[in-house]
């Protein structure tokens, strides 16, 4: 338990949520510990879903920043590539599949 507490606290994922809160606070559960737990650990024990809370606002805000820019580029990219006359690379790609 302590080792695997430790591997989920030196765990970095970012831009997606996981499981590994849940699996933190699971396997530190004195119904866990004990062995006691069984199929209904969630319904009985697990009642206070703020323990999984690890919002960060400003890394929120980062990723909203970084989407913008993105989306801004990406349509800047492709107003660029419809103004001329040749066929998009989409365009090109599906006509050698077929």
């Amino acid at each position: 338990i302590r080792r695997m507490t430790k591997a989920i606290d030196e765990y970095v994922i970012t831009g997606v949520e996981t499981t590994l809160a849940f699996c933190k606070y699971t396997i530190n559960h004195e119904k866990f510990k004990d062995t006691t737990f069984d199929t209904n650990f969630v319904k009985n024990y697990f009642s206070d879903p703020s323990v999984l809370d690890n919002f960060d606002p400003e890394e929120e805000k980062v990723a909203a920043m970084f989407a913008a820019l993105l989306f801004d580029g990406l349509n800047k990219g492709n107003q660029a590539s419809n103004s001329g006359t040749s066929k998009s690379s989409w365009k090109s790609n599906r006509a050698q599949m077929n």
